[in-house]
């Protein structure tokens, strides 16, 4: 029990860690189908070709921008009212059998898989091609193996049960990152502007935990059980003197163009280079072995010389002056943004990641979003995501445009509607412009 709780807090305590940005309100209310919009100072965390594309502001100030992403694979709130509530415990007193399977059955085939995101913005500065932000970010992943949920419910059988699909990773931290842009002659008749532009990365990390290895094998038969596992996993933290705070260098290039009046395309590659290093490291390991072998627990005299006689339990922990890495997420995005009126912008967005890692995933994502300014003042925007990290997400936002000030909220759903959403996410972002 002593190990379950070691990994699960080393997995879950980065949940109130700070965040990276590429995440505002005004990318979430679209699904995040965002990088042709992107300008000013927010362009370097999205493309930061769109510093020399035409309509950008001249100087431009955000100002405390926040996005939060907590969600899950398997489990929503629907399931949490028919099954985990006060009000059916007082009805049935206990799960009967289908109750156990209808829980089981939401659980994904590939484990139950959850995450945290929270990324933040506390400035960011523009002016023509340059821009300046400060960012701050924190990730978790963690993914427990299916079996290990469904056998508290519905028992083991005769067949082997093998866990080894456990793996968690966190990390807190913090950039500074300055991006440049310009414009690129051309002489081709179907683009009317071209521009590059890339963004330098100066990272910083406050905590990172990873679970390298975790497993274990369950057996069992008429008359004996067995149990046996093992984990190791490393954890960072220079606030409770685990090692010392990371530092590294992160690069982000882009290329935007205008190809007539209506429609713009962007391409734009993420950490190309770009990963945090630590000196020196808390690691934790060991091993659980129960082996009953028909033992009649009557002929002892407690529990203890029960567990005693069944049981082997070994852990340690121990701290190393070598080098513990964390490799951002890598991925490019691809998106067109076609004005479809002069109130109405739609744009559509396929991000592809390159490496499974904290705030980071290879599953392929397509996004969709529209911009409505029928009320100028009022902007609303709506987006439909597919894929990737968050799963199916309706998104929708509203802003307040003042001209000079802008404010604008934004709230999403993942893999289902309301109550049947399997996560949530909250953006709100203010922005000086002039």
């Amino acid at each position: 029990m002593k190990k379950i709780f070691i990994i699960a807090h080393i997995v879950l305590s980065s949940s109130i860690a700070l965040g990276q940005t590429s995440i505002n309100a005004r990318s979430m209310g679209m699904a995040n189908a965002y990088q042709g919009m992107a300008s000013g100072a927010e362009a370097g965390n999205w493309n930061p070709a769109n510093l020399a594309m035409p309509g950008g502001p001249s100087i431009s100030i955000d100002l405390l921008n926040i996005g939060l992403s907590v969600g899950n694979n398997s489990l929503n709130i629907n399931l949490y009212n028919d099954y985990f509530s006060k009000d059916y415990f007082d009805a049935n007193g206990s799960w009967d059998l289908a109750a156990k399977q209808e829980i089981v059955d939401h659980i994904n085939s590939s484990g139950l898989e959850g995450y945290t995101q929270i990324q933040v913005t506390p400035v960011a500065v523009s002016f023509n091609e340059f821009a300046v932000a400060v960012n701050v970010f924190g990730y978790m992943t963690a993914t427990l193996p299916q079996d290990l949920l469904t056998v508290p419910l519905m028992g083991l059988n005769a067949d082997p049960v093998y866990l080894d699909d456990m793996d968690g990773e966190a990390i807190g931290g913090g950039e500074i990152v300055a991006s440049y842009a310009r414009k690129i002659d051309t002489k081709w008749q179907w683009m009317e502007h071209l521009a590059v532009g890339g963004s330098i990365k100066y990272l910083i990390g406050e905590f990172y935990a990873v679970v390298d290895q975790a497993s274990g094998t369950l057996l069992s038969s008429t008359d004996s059980i067995a149990i046996n596992g093992s984990y190791r996993a490393m954890m960072v933290n220079p606030f409770d003197d685990k090692g010392e705070v990371g530092h590294g260098l992160g690069l982000d290039l882009g290329a935007a163009a205008k190809i007539n009046e209506k429609l713009n395309v962007g391409f734009s590659l993420h950490n190309i280079f770009g990963s945090i290093k630590f000196k020196g490291y808390e690691e934790y390991w060991g091993s659980f072995a129960f082996n009953q072998p028909g033992i009649n627990i009557d002929e002892l005299d407690n529990f203890g010389d029960y567990l005693d006689s069944t049981a082997v339990d070994t852990d340690t922990s121990f701290t190393s002056s070598e080098e513990l890495t964390y490799v951002m997420p890598k991925y490019f995005v691809m998106s067109g943004t076609y004005q479809l009126r002069p109130e109405v912008v739609i744009e559509a967005d396929y991000k592809q990641g390159l490496n499974n890692v904290a705030g980071g995933t290879t599953k392929p994502r397509l996004a969709v979003g529209a911009e409505l300014r029928y009320l100028p003042v009022l902007p609303i925007r709506i987006g439909l995501g597919l894929g990737g990290l968050h799963g199916t997400m309706f998104a929708g936002g509203i802003g307040l445009d003042l001209g000079a000030y802008k404010f604008d909220i934004a709230i999403a759903n993942q893999r289902g509607l309301f109550n049947g959403s399997k996560g949530i996410n909250f953006a709100l972002s203010q922005r000086l412009v002039f």
